[in-house]
């Protein structure tokens, strides 16, 4: 009987270190999940704090672009209105010469 005694006291004293291991094991899963989620919250800050930043960046150069953009074709169609003006202004004063020339004067 006294072996049978022994073996269920260190029976017991497993079963109480098991269920020891298990409360601690349920402890550091749960100080996991803290961890977890204390930087993950971190982390979607730092991802979003980058997208706003990167989408602000490709906004401002979209804007650059498309002014530069308008300032090349207004000044294109500058020169092409200076041009156009031009020649209107050449091809009246060769009519007027001519005009003139046929009037005699």
């Amino acid at each position: 009987m006294l072996k049978l005694d022994e073996i269920l006291k260190n029976l017991e004293e497993i079963d109480r270190a098991i269920k020891e291991a298990e409360q601690i094991k349920q402890k550091v899963q749960n100080n996991t999940n803290k961890i977890i989620d204390k930087y993950s919250s971190q982390l979607n800050a730092i991802v979003d704090s980058i997208v706003r930043k990167t989408v602000q960046d490709y906004r401002e150069k979209a804007l650059k672009e498309a002014r530069e953009e308008a300032a090349r074709i207004l000044q294109e169609a500058e020169q092409r209105r200076s041009k156009l003006l031009e020649s209107f202004n050449k091809k009246r004063q060769e009519v007027l010469d001519a005009v003139l020339k046929q009037l005699g004067l």
